[in-house]
């Protein structure tokens, strides 16, 4: 039975796993805390929604365009090592926001310039961590319950970081939140550090014609049924099924006639509903079966954004957003299991940064597709049509379940 497993932690067997665990989870913490003072203080310094907004989007830039660049330098150099070099960059950027705050230097620009470095230090540091995971394990089988236990730690420094700050920057100001940060680094870098016996993946080809290798790694990704039909899934869902959030204002205000209050708890909601769908993959005992998963829960996703854009009870309404929070982080887990399990070694990095792109880039052009739907007409009917081009994907992508299954019955085979 594939729930049968009841030890929710086994991936935590592997040391190097456990090390990463423990330093990561803290260092994200860290980063929710600055990306939370950021807009805040991006807000005050402007005085301007829109400029929060503008600034938000076109901060995912160096994400999308050097997000194949980091993928590349991850399968030609050591992962680890590449690692150890960008953490070390964030700590010192955390550092320099930290003592422009406190000696009142802080301004917009220099707040839209660090704010960039981060988003080029991401584009590395994604692709080059979800391709290390793997190497990190004793036993392939724990690959599904590593990725569901890096879910939960993301999911749980979304709630904890925002909150952490609120408190931080309330009692005692910008600057001891971004120390705090730059604080929290030291953890993922000792971590990095006290690592032993980790194969490497670099490679002997280095990086002499990155335009081709990185060419060769999108080539390699279209013309594998599986990582194709993942990639495109992840990304129909991303569109359609994240701007349930950037709606909730309206939902809150217009529909449940409420205010701020509403809408926290609509974010609560889905951020609860996404940690029970990380401790459910997390109960799962193997990549088997995560094919009909994903194959499927577009059409249940489909079915509760359908039914949030008609409840005019509360309590149905945050049941329902905690429904979408648990499928969304089902979908995306699943698909990097499965993309991480069929991708040859050689390769993976470059296949971590279109998961990256994919997972990443939805969520701002889904945010102004569902806001334009929703200016024209309204907002529950940009949910209803979301909902239905969900659940409508299902039969696209219906005909290429069995090649699906079979691929990662045949990559999950022992060698």
């Amino acid at each position: 039975m594939m729930l049968a497993i009841p030890n929710i932690f086994r991936a935590l067997a592997s040391p190097n796993y456990r090390l990463y665990f423990v330093g990561h989870g803290l260092s994200q913490i860290g980063t929710w805390i600055t990306k939370t003072v950021a807009i805040w203080l991006i807000y005050e310094l402007t005085d301007s929604p829109l400029m929060v907004g503008i600034i938000a989007f076109f901060s995912l830039s160096p994400t999308i365009i050097f997000a194949p660049v980091g993928g590349l330098i991850a399968d030609r150099k050591d992962r680890r090592k590449i690692l150890i070099l960008v953490q070390t960059v964030a700590t010192v950027r955390a550092l320099i926001l930290a003592m422009l705050a406190f000696s009142n230097h802080l301004s917009i620009g220099a707040l839209v310039l660090l704010t960039a470095i981060q988003a080029l230090i991401e584009a590395i540091d994604d692709p080059t961590r979800q391709a290390l995971i793997p190497t990190l394990l004793v036993n392939k089988e724990y690959l599904t319950n590593a990725i569901a236990l890096n879910s939960i730690l993301v999911s749980l420094s979304r709630l904890l970081g925002p909150a952490i700050a609120g408190i931080l920057l309330a009692y005692v100001g910008a600057g001891f939140c971004f120390l705090a940060d730059g604080l929290s680094y030291l953890a993922i870098l000792s971590a990095l550090l006290a690592m032993r016996d980790l194969q490497t993946n670099a490679s002997p080809l280095q990086l002499r014609q990155p335009w081709r290798d990185i060419q060769s790694g999108v080539h390699y990704a279209l013309q594998s049924l599986p990582i194709r039909t993942v990639l495109l899934q992840l990304a129909v869902v991303n569109l359609f099924a994240t701007p349930i959030i950037t709606l909730g204002p309206v939902f809150a205000e217009r529909i449940l006639q409420g205010g701020p209050e509403i809408f926290g708890l609509f974010v609560t909601a889905s951020g609860v509903g996404g940690i029970f769908g990380a401790i459910m993959l997390s109960l799962w005992s193997s990549v088997r079966g995560l094919d009909a998963l994903l194959t499927f829960s577009p059409l249940l996703t489909g079915v509760a954004l359908m039914g949030f854009a008609q409840s005019r009870w509360l309590n149905l309404s945050l049941l329902l957003i905690m429904g979408v929070g648990f499928l969304l982080i089902l979908q995306i887990s699943a698909s990097n299991t499965i993309l991480q399990t069929v991708t040859e070694e050689t390769k993976r990095g470059r296949i971590m940064s279109l998961f990256v792109i994919t997972n990443g880039t939805m969520l701002p052009f889904g945010n102004l597709l569902a806001g334009v739907i929703a200016d024209w007409f309204t907002a529950p009917f940009a949910l209803m049509l979301e909902g239905g081009l969900c659940m409508a994907s299902v039969l696209f992508f219906l005909p290429n379940f069995p090649r699906l299954r079979q691929a990662i019955a045949q990559a999950s085979r022992p060698h």
